[in-house]
């Protein structure tokens, strides 16, 4: 339904129908379904709001328990009795045993607050209250402080409004769908900040605070796993020459599968890497032909750090072998429509939408060999990287 917007309506008529189904597993992971879906299509909440007392009372599962707390805490607006429906949860808080309901309770409580203040302060007080005092679990009593804190702030419109309740995104792409030119460099600075907000340290922190990676800062220090740290130039040459003076040393483990030669090492037929070639040809007709009757094979999502003009984005494709079919400046965008073909003459489409205002990059990619799209993308990725930096 995300994918294919045409066919969602359908999608989701037959969604409500499973939810009457007397079966809790199928309940609960379509509850867990509508909720993501009505981040892409919020217009269709009235058809599904009307359902979502009942599964209240029938959805046992957790993960599809909490899916319907959410989905009453975002409308509580439009849901009359959402406050009387979490109310008795919060009256029952003692036989909750799952940290996660308690958790969409309490997030959902405080929406319905920022909305129906009178209706549900009480409420409020009572589950914060309880919780602070729950010890059964670190995460439940770290959200309840956090939001404690976050009302104690006293603007509760402008700080705790704007931190548990602020307005989502549509959902446009899967995430596994995004190709991105700078998830190697993200993946450099895991468990940092640059996973939060998609970007490299370089592009949210002044270069005074930057830490700059100095030599010799591993030396003479222990991993905490236990391993070596990384060997010095001494080491290397000292291994090199063991290497050479004990030939024996370059097959340990022998050419197990057959796939090497006589002396350890495999050979790699350069006809088999796959490659865009030069000098691709098509005309526009069979380029719309193509594109209209192929699906989507994955999809580029990311953020430039500086706007290309289109002579230079078709120079930059140019230069891996991708050919600009057509582009366009339409006023608040730049449009383009590239393709190539690879050695084994399949060809790649790609349909490129640049934001003038904030970069923001989106490539739909089409394939002949499926198999070979996201290399295409990888290609593709190669020739926007000077604009990231």
């Amino acid at each position: 339904a995300v994918k294919i917007p045409a066919g969602a309506d359908g999608i989701i008529n037959q969604l409500l129908e499973f939810i009457n189904m007397e079966i809790d597993y199928v309940r609960s992971g379509v509850v867990c379904v509508i909720k993501d879906l009505l981040r892409k299509y919020p217009d269709r909440a009235a058809d599904v709001l009307p359902a979502l007392p009942r599964c209240l009372r029938k959805v046992e599962d957790p993960i599809g328990r909490s899916a319907v707390i959410f989905m009453l805490g975002e409308y509580a607006s439009d849901v009359r009795s959402t406050p009387y429906l979490l109310e008795k949860l919060i009256e029952d808080y003692d036989k909750l045993a799952n940290a996660e309901v308690k958790i969409a309770l309490l997030t959902a409580t405080a929406k319905i607050f920022f909305k129906r203040a009178p209706e549900c302060s009480h409420m409020l007080k009572v589950l914060l209250s309880n919780m602070l005092n729950d010890t059964s679990d670190t995460d439940l009593h770290d959200r309840a402080l956090l939001y404690y804190r976050l009302f104690q702030q006293g603007d509760i419109d402008n700080i705790a409004a704007k931190v548990i309740a602020g307005k989502k995104e549509l959902v446009t792409t899967f995430t596994e769908e995004r190709v991105s030119g700078m998830k190697q460099r993200l993946f450099e600075e895991f468990n940092t900040l640059s996973i939060i907000y998609e970007k490299p340290a370089d592009q949210f922190i002044e270069p005074k605070y930057r830490e700059s990676k100095i030599a010799g800062d591993y030396d003479d220090v222990e991993s905490p796993l236990g391993l070596n740290a990384p060997a010095s130039p001494n080491t290397t040459q000292d291994l090199s020459a063991t290497l050479e003076l004990n030939p024996e040393a370059n097959d340990v483990m022998g050419d197990l599968l057959d796939l090497g030669d006589s002396n350890g090492t495999t050979t790699v037929n350069d006809s088999d890497r796959w490659t865009l070639v030069p000098g691709a040809v098509m005309d526009q007709a069979t380029f719309q032909n193509r594109w209209e009757s192929l699906p989507q094979a994955t999809f580029m999502d990311l953020f430039l750090n500086r706007l290309p003009t289109v002579d230079e984005l078709e120079t930059a494709a140019k230069e891996e072998n991708i050919v600009c079919m057509a582009s366009g400046d339409l006023g608040s965008e730049f449009k383009f429509y590239f393709f190539g073909q690879d050695s084994k003459n399949a060809f790649y489409f790609c349909e490129v939408s640049l934001k003038k205002d904030d970069k923001h990059f989106t490539a739909s990619i089409k394939a002949e060999e499926e198999s070979h799209a996201d290399e295409f993308a990888n290609a593709f990725t190669s020739t926007i990287t000077r604009f990231l930096v």
